[in-house]
């Protein structure tokens, strides 16, 4: 759906600025013809009214009519550019505007369900039509009349800035595409990267990312002492929540129980989704009775929950924690299973309490 949403974007982008194109191709044949108009020079001035009517009804048609509007506009200024090339010859730069065709079209065809290859083919034949024309050659405008070589500095740097202007445009544009191509591509990134290490039901990190973790306070642990703890909570009685209530109330009791311990802990603890209803706290850089307090906390704000917790609710919700401090040398593996263990043993003895 997301993608759909984004094509029909990027498609309302390209409606936009081809009509943009065709304002700027319907402007340079206004203006040339007054030009041609003045001068005398009747052949040119009819391809330039020829072109701007063109243009002009392009212009008028709707959003379902794009394509054409695009393919009309493209064949138009490809032909009249190879036309007034051919009367002229080069030196007034009217084949420039093919070239400026040339990125037009990349970046308005790239967003819309059109085939550019047909128009960069035709592009193409047009300038080397014109590179084999030897009458392209000519010196004059009119035969051998030179009263109007003048026109030709003034038409060349018109004709070389305007498709200047074309091509500056279409590269800011593909510029801010790949821009916002990069920023979607961040932003995708870091989804995935979020997906890859967090519990989707309660936003807890998952047991991955809880191991690489525990790897690097191990590592910090044997290198400088640093002591950290780890705690295995489980829910009290949470099969029978379930069976009475229903898995979609165990998962609300699950969201619930996740964001009371994540506004409990500290700055640099990390809470995970070890697995069900198991939950596993790292106390980083932390004795054992400092974690301890956190999880007396815990069960605290169970025992009263908030406005939110009491709407949730329907029974009393209950943790019982099991805690291992680091010992020099011991595995990450038998840490959590001493965690594990003392956690069972907390069941064992009435539950709602922590062991360790």
């Amino acid at each position: 759906m997301k993608h759909m949403e984004l094509n029909r974007a990027a498609q309302k982008v390209s409606f936009v600025i081809n009509r943009f194109f065709l304002g700027i191709a319907g402007l340079v044949h206004a203006l040339l013809l007054i030009l041609f108009l003045e001068v005398d020079l009747k052949v040119p001035a009819l391809l330039c009214l020829a072109g701007l009517i063109l243009h002009a009804s392009l212009l008028l048609l709707g959003k379902q009519h794009r394509r054409l509007a695009m393919i009309a506009g493209q064949i138009e200024v490809c032909l009249c550019s190879m036309l007034l090339t051919h009367k002229t010859g080069w030196d007034a730069g009217f084949y420039f505007y093919i070239i400026g065709m040339l990125a037009s079209v990349s970046y308005i065809g790239r967003n819309s369900y059109i085939h550019i290859f047909p128009l960069q083919t035709m592009n193409l034949g047009a300038l080397l039509f014109l590179l084999t024309s030897r009458s392209c050659s000519a010196v004059h405008f009119n035969g051998t009349d030179t009263t109007l070589d003048w026109l030709y500095t003034p038409l060349f740097t018109f004709n070389l800035l305007t498709t200047v202007f074309i091509i500056a445009i279409c590269t800011t544009l593909f510029s801010n595409d790949l821009d916002r191509s990069q920023a979607r591509l961040l932003d995708i990134n870091k989804k995935l990267e979020y997906m890859a290490t967090h519990d989707e039901l309660t936003g807890l990190q998952n047991r991955r990312s809880m191991n690489e973790l525990l790897t690097l306070c191990r590592a910090q642990a044997e290198r400088s002492s640093i002591p950290f703890v780890v705690a295995m909570g489980d829910i009290d009685n949470f099969k029978r929540l379930n069976d009475t209530y229903g898995h979609n109330y165990g998962d609300q009791v699950l969201t619930l129980l996740a964001e009371t311990i994540q506004l409990t802990t500290r700055e640099g603890d990390f809470v995970c989704r070890w697995g069900g209803e198991e939950i596993l706290i790292l106390f980083s850089a932390t004795r054992r009775d400092a974690a301890k307090s956190v999880l007396l906390r815990v069960q605290e704000r169970l025992r009263h929950p908030g406005p939110d917790g009491q709407e949730i609710l329907l029974a009393p919700v209950t943790m019982t924690f099991g805690l291992s401090e680091y010992q020099s040398g011991q595995s990450i593996a038998d840490l959590i299973e001493q965690a594990d263990e003392r956690l069972y043993q907390g069941k064992s003895s009435g539950k709602n309490c922590i062991i360790g």
